[in-house]
């Protein structure tokens, strides 16, 4: 539910727009904290898209779980394809959570924000089975 749905619920019944029942889920779904979850469980050697913004969104923090790793594994985050939205996460052995905060280090600022439509794309890269490489990546952000 988006925040316009939620005022429109709201202000469908005389009743409901008395009482604002639907005001708390307006205001959290306008300015909300944003989770995304994506399973690394194929070759990702060649990074394939992970999320389509819906909405408009800053990333904060992303987050790796990793499965199976290697040394000099990573997993790679990149908006658009290209532009990285953090540094990349170590991905180097089983059970290891690494995280990176979004814009920090070789990423811009302009990198964690995404319009409607733009893309993250997951990549596994470095080692000898960087095509068996497996994990979850989370997304912490916000909405703009």
């Amino acid at each position: 539910m988006t925040a316009t749905e939620a005022l429109r619920l709201d202000n469908s019944n005389p009743e409901l727009e008395r009482v604002g029942a639907f005001a708390d889920v307006q205001k959290s779904m306008a300015a909300g904290l944003v989770v995304l979850k994506y399973e690394v469980d194929s070759d990702h050697s060649t990074a394939k898209v992970g999320f389509t913004a819906t909405f408009p969104m800053e990333v904060v923090t992303v987050i790796a779980h990793t499965w199976v790793g290697e040394a000099s594994n990573t997993f790679t985050v990149l908006k658009a394809g290209s532009d990285a939205v953090c540094t990349a996460l170590v991905a180097t052995s089983a059970g290891l959570v690494s995280y990176a905060v979004a814009g920090a280090t070789s990423a811009t600022e302009a990198n964690r924000i995404l319009a409607v439509g733009e893309t993250i794309e997951i990549g596994a890269a470095g080692g000898s089975n960087g095509d068996d490489q497996r994990g979850v990546i989370y997304l912490i952000g916000k909405r703009l």
